[in-house]
């Protein structure tokens, strides 16, 4: 005896809020879905996710300046028993500062933090960054240098990369 076609109930519901003060800004939010089947010998599923996060910004006549932060937490149950888990941490800083009419300064730099569990805990951290120098004598001739990080993959192994460049465009 089977049945070829289930049937159930889903329930969605999440909220959001934000605010901003001047250059500061703070979010927050939550998510559930419920999934009830119709046959009783199913398992009901039910996911939840919630963010937090702000964000600063920053601009004057030859500098900038952004730092953004979010956590989101998410998690999957089936019946009574977590089944799911995910977190994440991101951090995010992008500035730039104009020397001179002929020079400017930029700097970008990422982290985010990653944890999962279901059968097995896993960690994972990835991080990007650079800072570049950039000079143009008069245009259309432009040399920029620099450096920079970024997380690199293999296998089961993670390793953090730096390179440098210089770059001269004409």
């Amino acid at each position: 005896e089977g049945r070829t076609n289930g049937g159930g109930t889903g329930t969605t519901r999440y909220a959001t809020l934000t605010h901003g003060i001047g250059p500061v800004s703070v979010r927050g939010g939550y998510t559930d879905q419920a999934q009830e089947s119709d046959d009783i010998r199913a398992r009901r599923v039910f996911q939840r996710a919630w963010n937090a996060g702000s964000t600063y910004l920053y601009g004057g006549a030859t500098s900038s300046l952004v730092l953004q932060y979010d956590f989101t937490d998410n998690r999957r149950d089936a019946g009574d028993v977590l089944t799911d888990v995910a977190q994440t941490h991101a951090a995010n800083a992008s500035g730039g500062k104009r020397l001179s009419p002929r020079t400017d300064l930029n700097l970008n730099y990422s982290i985010r933090r990653t944890r999962t569990r279901n059968r097995v805990e896993q960690s994972f951290s990835d991080n990007e960054g650079a800072l570049l120098f950039n000079y143009a004598p008069s245009p259309p001739f432009r040399v920029s240098t620099g450096g920079g990080v970024r997380t690199a993959r293999g296998g089961p192994s993670q390793d953090l990369e730096e390179y440098l460049l210089l770059s001269a465009s004409a």
